[in-house]
């Protein structure tokens, strides 16, 4: 009895020795494709996705804005010339700061079916998870691209310029009255101190100016380092219009700085000052950009691209081409949902007007080499395996992301460009799916029961967490579980025919019993037979008792 208990147990653990989880990949074209008898998800393939800000700067010149280190000093101006023209009017620029991040999106060449195998006393739990483009991933793992925004503020001008026009330059130095030139003299000093140091309102271009009205002039005028002075405009036409910006800037500006003067020194008594302050400042300025400064408008197109990186190796990618000039030209296909359009009046060209279009462009090199990383140690030092297989995965690999802007390095003010030169615009390190290799799991193991737990990484379909749960075909617990089944079989079996003998057995006493009444009637009939007929013929009854 034992020795068959014994052939029972290991019946049961030859059917559970081996647990399975199969996953297949689809292949095109294949003569004889697999049935769709199973769950489907796919591999991912990195893209990138690249956020930039090309800039259109106009410039509008000032009529008197060779003369703003007189009246500005220390302000930045918008061109060298009233008429701007040793400066383009017009220029596009890619602006510094360009940010890389990647996402990942379903591989059509890299798509399994996780495969349904085995039945009977097999138990099978499946619990699977997938982004909402079809992408493996799991419950408990999250993953987070992060796009980090751009600024598109420009400074235009420096701060406090309506303060340095109100009281002069910083290094102003007190001048006498009839003084023709400052501390370090220049041949300019004898022509403009006059115009600068005691100027009015004045009628006329010749007409002699009244004394002491705004010194602040020659004092920043005096401030100007001496061969800058001997740069400045000297022909009489100059001269003439030197008289004209004073004549502007009595009329225009000078009550507003005397104004705000009178609030900040308490002259003056006002109910809010600072926000008076604050109104003059912005008065003066603006008459100031009009007059001295120019100005220059930037309007910002922020762009995103969306880049699949090179087949086969990291390579180069143009992302578009900015024409200094007339605009950008961009391939609108490849633009991110995401992207801005562009702005109003923000001129966009086609391929054949981009013909001195400078190339914005992407350059991928692995980091480290690739011999040093980790896709390339697994599929030098391993083989292929060919048996049946479990979950796929990726191990991608590393590389740097740069983009570059192909431009001519410009002096301000100068009449020819410097030699074309690439300059670095943005740098990222990514991790890239298409360039790294392939693994997957064992579909099966000697063993009851095999569980995976995964998590992946939606980009690159790498293994972020892994968990392996095995339990082994013939272990104690096993046999002792085994084993106890099948003597509680034995057991039942035992038990069984014993009720079965003890039920024949009284089956059999009670047939006994009823043989024997049977017996009994039969005599008391032929008793009761025999008395009748001898009580016929006048006879004793002998039958009786």
């Amino acid at each position: 009895m034992r020795k068959k208990g014994l052939l029972l147990l290991l019946a049961v653990v030859a059917l559970g020795g081996c647990a399975k989880i199969k996953v297949v990949k689809l292949t095109p074209g294949l003569p004889k494709p697999p049935s769709a008898n199973g769950l489907f998800y796919a591999l991912p393939k990195t893209i990138m996705r690249v956020a930039l800000t090309v800039e259109q700067t106009k410039r509008t010149g000032a009529p008197f804005i060779d003369f703003a280190p007189i009246f500005v000093p220390g302000a930045d101006v918008a061109c060298e010339t009233p008429n701007c023209a040793s400066e383009k009017m017009k220029i596009f620029a890619l602006k510094k700061g360009v940010t890389l991040t990647t996402f990942g999106t379903p591989d059509p060449e890299q798509v399994y079916m996780v495969n349904f195998v085995g039945g009977g006393v097999q138990d099978q739990s499946l619990s699977l998870a997938w982004t909402d483009t079809g992408i493996l991933s799991s419950v408990s793992t999250s993953v987070t691209n992060r796009t980090t925004d751009i600024a598109v503020s420009l400074a235009k001008l420096s701060a406090g310029v309506a303060s340095r026009a109100a009281f002069g330059a910083a290094k102003a130095v007190a001048i006498p009255g009839t003084a023709t030139a400052c501390g370090e003299s220049s041949s300019r000093d004898p022509v403009y101190l006059p115009i600068l140091y005691v100027p009015s309102m004045l009628s006329k271009p010749d007409q002699p100016p009244a004394p002491n009205a705004v010194p602040e002039l020659a004092a920043s005028y005096c401030a100007i380092p001496k061969d800058d002075r001997e740069k400045l405009p000297n022909t009489e036409d100059d001269l003439n219009r030197l008289r004209g910006a004073v004549r502007e800037y009595l009329q225009q500006v000078k009550d507003l700085v005397d104004a705000r003067n009178n609030i900040l020194s308490g002259t003056r008594q006002v109910f809010e000052p600072v926000e008076l302050v604050g109104k003059l400042d912005a008065m003066i300025l603006t008459r100031l950009k009009g007059l001295f400064l120019g100005s220059e408008k930037t309007t910002p197109w922020n762009i995103t691209i969306d880049v699949e990186p090179p087949a086969g190796a990291p390579g180069m990618v143009e992302l578009l081409k900015i024409d200094p000039e007339k605009g950008v030209c961009v391939d609108n296909t490849s633009l991110a949902p995401m992207s801005d359009t562009a702005p109003e009046k923000f001129p966009t060209l086609t391929n054949a007007q981009c013909v001195n279009g400078k190339p914005v462009t992407l350059k991928l090199a692995y980091y480290p080499a690739a011999a040093q990383q980790l896709f390339n140690v697994m599929k030098t030092r391993t083989t292929v395996p060919t048996d049946e297989r479990s979950f796929y995965y990726r191990i991608p690999a590393q590389v740097t992301g740069e983009v570059f802007y192909m431009q001519a390095l410009e002096k301000k003010g100068a009449t020819e460009n410097a030699l074309p030169v690439e300059v670095s615009y943005g740098k990222a390190v990514l991790t890239v799916a298409q360039y790294g290799e392939i693994a997957s799991l064992p579909a099966k193991r000697n063993s009851k029961t095999l569980s995976y737990d995964l998590g992946m990484v939606e980009a690159t379909g790498a293994l972020k967490s892994f968990k392996l749960g095995v339990t082994g075909g013939i272990d104690s617990a096993t046999i002792d579980a085994f084993a106890g089944a099948s003597n509680d079989l034995l057991d039942a079996r035992n038990k069984a025919e014993k009720a079965s003998k003890e039920q024949r057995q009284k089956d059999e006493e009670a047939q006994s019993e009823l043989n024997q009444l049977k017996k009994q009637a039969d005599i008391l009939d032929q008793q009761d037979k025999i008395c009748t007929l001898q009580t016929k013929y006048g006879l004793p009854c002998t039958t009786k008792p």
